[in-house]
């Protein structure tokens, strides 16, 4: 393994675990942006100051994972958003599918995220969006183990 894959590697373990001083030190010595779904890990943790620190060193806002999810998809299954808002201000696409067949907009409805859905339904245009309280027990139930979300 290169240094350079090395520190990629470790900059994915800080943004996952939302270790700002550590992942802007890897990228200072020249960890990639992009490698080792960074961007979604951060992303699907809530840690907001990674998420705009990668893009701002260049991660692909629309990269998806094995399983074809992206960062915004991830925002919005665990409900960051901030997050969201972010993503679409950078220039995510909310209409891209993930191999389930879901948008983002699809993983928010699913998992009861009433503040990521109108930020969506917002962006693609919709006005006075309003919006059902939904029952967290009447959400579908979704896996959140890592290995088969395609986040291990």
């Amino acid at each position: 393994m290169s240094s350079e894959e090395q520190l990629s590697e470790a900059l994915a373990d800080a943004a996952r675990y939302g270790e700002y001083d550590e992942a802007r030190a890897y990228l200072d010595q020249g960890a990639l942006a992009d490698a080792y779904d960074g961007l979604l890990y951060a992303a699907a943790n809530g840690h907001e100051e990674i998420v705009n620190l990668l893009l701002e060193y260049g991660a692909d806002v629309n990269k998806t994972n094995e399983q074809g999810s992206t960062a915004l998809h991830w925002a919005c299954l665990n409900g960051h958003p901030g997050i969201v808002q972010l993503l679409l201000d950078k220039g995510a696409t909310p209409k891209i599918c993930n191999e389930a067949g879901r948008t983002a907009l699809d993983e928010a409805m699913h998992n009861a995220r009433d503040e990521c859905v109108k930020i969506l339904m917002e962006a693609e245009g919709e006005e006075d969006v309003e919006l059902e309280e939904i029952d967290e027990e009447d959400a579908e139930d979704v896996t959140t183990d890592e290995e088969e979300q395609g986040m291990d």
